[in-house]
């Protein structure tokens, strides 16, 4: 009898701390999915923040089992939706993304919308949310040029498609969040009042009859709520960005609420005055806490920043012990698992390594990387009035305090009207290559501006050349060199060069003074660009693009 009693005994014990566990882990962050491999091995290393030192703002992420993985904004640039990978926090690859393009639209394939606006600069697909459940991985996000919801779904974002559902409603910052304890499948979202949905249990369709009700009355400052259920309680983080970015934590014991709130992060990183914020948690290798948010960069972005993280005595999150944010602190760091963010290509491959986008959708009838192998091909397809409405400018974050990309750019085949090369993209930068006029050709270099004329970045975005040397060689060289803002410097450049040789380089023009603005909202990229101002047709090869220094993510 008594060895029945204990049995009964040890099973009930065994039964409530599974059932603990599975309350209190972070929401989605266990699974039957990882590294398909054993994972790099981890030894202790120091993080040096910020990470990832480019434009990879409003970071989702979740972990299942030995690997996390995360989605980013990236906006109007194609692929969509970038998926990253890591085993360690601090490095990470893209592994993929949810699809090609957003829609075949006039706006996303830079055409004049309107007579106030090219294209959709500034909108396309905004912060997204992504989630592990029952063999799944979801990814939603909004589209702010469309005001729709995609939610994207697949067993493996490796290695198998993403299947697209569409909502006619615009979920804003939206977090899924999956109910275990309930079954019930809900979003949050909200710029402003965050609102509670129910969707159906498939995720296919709000809920008829379910909940759908504002839980946090909000300011319209008080955005990209993350959702965690943990220690008995529905977290919500929100950031509030009315002055100098602040994040806030709410939490309850219903999902409805009410819902109490204390102020969690307020504070900047490496004497910049713009706060850390907008992300959520995450328990990294070791089983410490986390959180993942960003901080405004000037002109490189938004960049990711990871801050150590405890569970105070009454359960709220507490961020850095309540100090300063570290620039650099021990974690356990994967070996040899190298970031894809930032590559050099050779152009010799069947395919765009992952780190490439397009500026909006791109024309597949007009570039080729089988045209001519080992050569990027990029044809006019048509008449574009600047840089700013050119299709198939081939795109690259760059990173901080600096990087310098070179390319090889043979533009035999030019028509007259023709100018293709290098480019500083964003809402300000520049470009310097080949213009040809008439039948002469010349290096040039361009400022350009789709922010200071026209606050709608709109048709009066313009260029300007800045200066003109005649060419008459077969083949230059190019070279673009971004400054960031270091140490207590605010002036943020780009200055190009060119060579006829590969070894001896000439400035040319003048350096751009750069700044980042809300009208593009990303962080300036590399640009590889060809675009007609007469006569479509003409086309340029690329030989190589090769990129300096190597970023460093860790020590």
């Amino acid at each position: 009898m008594q060895s029945i009693f204990r049995f009964i005994m040890w099973c009930t014990i065994i039964l409530s701390i599974l059932s603990a566990c599975r309350r209190n882990r972070n929401d989605l962050n266990s699974g039957d999915s990882g590294f398909s491999i054993p994972p790099p091995e981890l030894v202790m290393g120091t993080a040096v923040n910020p990470l990832m030192k480019g434009d990879v703002p409003d970071a989702t992420l979740i972990r299942v089992n030995d690997a996390y993985y995360m989605v980013s904004t990236t906006m109007y640039f194609c692929p969509v939706a970038p998926i990253m990978k890591s085993c360690d926090l601090i490095n990470w690859k893209i592994i993929g993304y949810c699809t090609d393009i957003l829609e075949d639209l006039p706006a996303f394939r830079l055409e004049t919308e309107d007579t106030s606006r090219i294209g959709d600069y500034g909108r396309g697909q905004w912060a997204s949310s992504i989630r592990y459940y029952n063999g799944r991985f979801y990814v939603l996000f909004a589209n702010n040029t469309t005001r729709k919801s995609y939610l994207f779904s697949t067993r493996d974002p490796e290695k198998e498609p993403w299947v697209r559902t569409e909502f006619n409603r615009q979920f804003h910052d939206p977090s899924l969040f999956f109910d275990e304890d309930t079954g019930r499948m809900y979003i949050i979202y909200g710029a402003g009042n965050i609102t509670l949905v129910e969707m159906e249990p498939d995720l296919s369709a709000v809920k008829q009859g379910g909940t759908d009700k504002v839980i946090i009355p909000v300011p319209s400052s008080f955005e990209g709520s993350h959702v965690y259920k943990l220690n008995g309680y529905y977290y919500i983080f929100i950031i509030d960005w009315s002055s100098g970015r602040k994040e806030y934590c709410y939490r309850s014991k219903n999902i409805e609420g009410p819902y109490e709130s204390a102020l969690v992060l307020n504070k900047g990183l490496g004497g910049r005055t713009g706060g850390v914020a907008q992300g959520g948690i995450i328990q990294g290798p070791g089983g410490g806490w986390y959180g993942f948010f960003f901080q405004d960069r000037d002109a490189v972005g938004r960049v990711p920043v990871l801050v150590p993280m405890k569970w105070n005595d009454e359960l709220w999150p507490v961020f850095a012990d309540g100090g300063n944010i570290p620039l650099e602190f021990e974690i356990q760091v994967a070996q040899g698992y190298e970031q894809n963010l930032y590559i050099s290509d050779e152009f010799d491959g069947p395919a765009l390594p992952l780190a490439w986008q397009w500026n909006h959708n791109p024309d597949n009838n007009n570039w080729s990387l089988s045209e001519r192998p080992g050569y990027l091909q990029l044809k006019t397809g048509r008449i574009s009035k600047t840089i700013f409405h050119a299709r198939n400018t081939l795109t690259m974050r760059t990173f901080e305090p600096y990087c310098e990309g070179t390319v090889a750019l043979e533009p035999a085949n030019m028509k007259d009207g023709d100018i293709a090369g290098l480019a500083a993209l964003s809402s300000v930068g520049g470009f310097a290559g080949i213009e040809q006029i008439g039948n002469d050709k010349f290096m040039v270099m361009y400022t350009a501006d789709n922010d200071t004329s026209n606050s709608t970045a709109g048709s009066n975005a313009t260029v300007t050349r800045r200066e003109q040397i005649p060419f008459t060689g077969d083949r230059v060289f190019l070279k673009l060199k971004f400054q960031f803002r270091t140490g207590s410097s605010t002036t943020e450049t780009a200055t190009f060069e060119y060579s006829l040789n590969g070894t001896d380089w000439q400035t040319i023009g003048s350096p751009v003074t750069l700044r980042y603005s809300l009208h593009h909202f990303t962080g300036q990229r590399f640009g590889l660009f060809n675009y007609a101002v007469k006569e479509a047709g003409g086309y340029v090869d690329f030989d190589y693009f090769r990129i300096s220094p190597e970023p460093v993510f860790c020590n």
